[in-house]
């Protein structure tokens, strides 16, 4: 599934949506992957310009059967090398990338950062990850596998 914003107020008025189809997707798991999508794309609507793009779209492995569900959130703009540290606790932004990485089960950006890619694996349970994971001297991506 595909939706494309040029504004935020079409970004807005798509959330209920968003989530309704994550609901038919995902069941299980819809309200954990919408708040990575959501924090993808409030970056991009803060960091990037539009067009915005939002990719859905669910995978089966025909060797194993796993199903993930891939999502995609792309837009124009200068972009930015990625930091999935957190920052000051005294800053009230700069958790959106840290929490991604935390939820999805695969985080990779491509495109100078102007694309997201997040995986979620639908067969098993949310993972539990350490917050001291995030934590560190690393400016690099983490992907998380």
């Amino acid at each position: 599934m595909r939706f494309v914003f040029e504004s935020l107020e079409e970004m807005a008025g798509s959330r209920d949506r968003i989530l309704q189809v994550l609901r038919i997707m995902a069941p299980s798991k819809a309200l954990r992957i919408f708040v990575t999508l959501n924090e993808a794309l409030n970056n991009a609507a803060l960091h990037g310009e539009p067009p915005i793009v939002l990719e859905i779209d669910k995978h089966t492995r025909e060797t194993t059967g796993e199903e993930r569900l891939i999502i995609k959130v792309s837009c124009r703009g200068r972009g930015f090398v990625p930091r999935l540290r957190l920052s000051d606790p005294e800053v009230p932004r700069g958790r959106g990338l840290w929490l991604m990485g935390a939820m999805a089960d695969r985080l990779a950006f491509e495109d100078r950062g102007r694309m997201v890619i997040m995986e979620h694996r639908l067969d098993r349970p949310g993972r539990k990850r350490s917050l001291d994971t995030y934590w560190g001297d690393d400016d690099g991506i983490q992907h998380n596998h």
